[in-house]
């Protein structure tokens, strides 16, 4: 009995090792403006896209990379475009555009004949002046070029602010222009026209053509050229007269060598 008692042994039980404590979830790394950006653009939250892009704190999002996103994004339900979102939440911003924001938004306005808005905005503070800005006015076909004027004078460029002169047919400021650095020079009506006609095409000419026809005649000579009083008063008659319209010949020939044989037909 003593036997079969030993023989039946005793069941030994294993403790079971405790589980380790679960480790703490790393926290997910926050997304960068740059990520929460390209989400919405990804989803087409066109709106909620272009006021983050406007008003994210960091402002890292104020680039000409975003201004080209939106440019290429399409409205998919043939609504506003998205560039035109993006442009809106930026001017009901109090600080304006940048430079580069200001140039893209000026040069589809121009294409469509908004220069007068263009305009505006400059002078509310919206836009800021540059001479990139002011070659994209220069284009306009109406007052393009007495809006960039003084952008040009501005920023120190004196040839493009002199072929705005010229370009708009004001030739009693290129007098004007012409005197500052020598009173008696007069500006060479023929060699502008080339200028114009080099920089900004032969169709541009027109209003400087036009200013040119309406030149009085030059002064008659004195039909006694032995009056000492006639002969000084023709030539100081002569010295305030604007130099006369060029030879018609010559400005044909000048319109021809720039490809305006329409112009010159006329």
């Amino acid at each position: 009995a003593a036997g079969a008692a030993g023989g039946e042994g005793v069941a030994v039980v294993k403790k079971k090792k405790p589980k380790p404590p679960p480790r703490p979830k790393t926290p997910p790394r926050p997304k960068t403006d740059a990520e929460k950006f390209a989400a919405l653009m990804e989803a087409e939250e066109w709106e909620k896209a272009a006021h983050f892009a406007a008003t994210s704190p960091s402002q890292e999002l104020r680039t000409r990379e975003t201004v080209v996103a939106f440019q290429a994004a399409k409205a998919t339900d043939g609504g506003k475009p998205p560039v035109l979102r993006y442009f809106g939440a930026l001017l009901a911003l109090k600080g304006g555009l940048t430079h580069d924001e200001g140039v893209a938004l000026a040069t589809p306005m121009v294409a469509q004949g908004q220069l007068p808005l263009l305009q505006r905005w400059i002078g509310e503070g919206r836009l800021r002046p540059s001479e990139q800005l002011a070659d994209v006015l220069c284009d306009a076909e109406r007052g393009g070029p007495a809006a960039a004027l003084p952008m040009y004078r501005e920023a120190g460029v004196d040839e493009k602010a002199t072929l705005c002169l010229v370009e708009t047919g004001d030739l009693e400021a290129l007098r004007e222009e012409s005197r500052k650095e020598d009173p008696a020079s007069k500006p060479d009506w023929l060699a502008l026209l080339g200028r114009l006609c080099a920089a900004r095409g032969a169709r541009r000419a027109r209003p400087l053509l036009d200013a040119l026809y309406a030149l009085p005649p030059p002064p008659t000579p004195p039909d006694d050229p032995t009056d000492a009083l006639e002969v000084a008063s023709y030539n100081i008659e002569l010295a305030h007269a604007p130099p006369p319209m060029p030879p018609l010949e010559a400005i044909v020939g000048t319109l021809l060598d720039h490809g305006g044989l329409p112009l010159a037909t006329e």
